[in-house]
């Protein structure tokens, strides 16, 4: 083993000559212990250790032209239903005059929806359904025979029962 003038570690795999201008010239094939790389070098600059592993090189420059990708945090996200305003929520203070205690009252209690129907499933599961046409996306019925079921026209649907709520 062998070190360049870089203190790189390298060996000698071959030898050959080639004839250029100057005449015959000795080449060496050189092999990086640390990088693998196989590189053809002229003897002169083997005796001297004038050379180096370019492959280092090589991947400092594709380095540099690689594009820095940074993360960014996103923004948070709202969300507002569609249609409706955004409703602020008011408290009312109330006082109780023999005892002096104080309430706080909540004058925009959200309501929740009201159930329109009451589904059952083919395995027996009761589902509250405030929105039919959603459930019926949802669970892949048709719309028209479940409010067939609904009215009394016909027992099920797909093995669904439906009752209204």
């Amino acid at each position: 083993m062998n070190y360049n003038k870089k203190g790189q570690p390298y060996v000698i795999e071959g030898r050959f000559r080639l004839t250029e201008l100057e005449g015959e010239v000795e080449y060496c094939r050189v092999r990086f212990l640390q990088t693998g790389y196989t590189k053809a070098v002229p003897s002169k600059f083997v005796k001297t250790g004038d050379f180096d592993d370019s492959s280092i090189l090589h991947e400092f420059l594709e380095e540099e032209n690689m594009t820095l990708v940074i993360p960014t945090t996103p923004k948070p996200v709202t969300l507002v239903h569609k249609g409706e305003a955004p409703k602020p929520k008011t408290l009312e203070l109330k006082t109780d005059n023999l005892s002096n205690s104080v309430t706080l009252v909540d004058n925009n209690v959200i309501k929740q929806k009201e159930f329109v129907a009451i589904a059952t499933s083919p395995k027996g599961k009761e589902i509250k359904v405030a929105d039919i046409e959603a459930f019926c996306k949802v669970h892949n019925l048709d719309l028209e025979a479940v409010q067939a079921v609904l009215e009394g026209e016909q027992k099920t649907h797909k093995r669904w029962r439906f009752t209204k709520a």
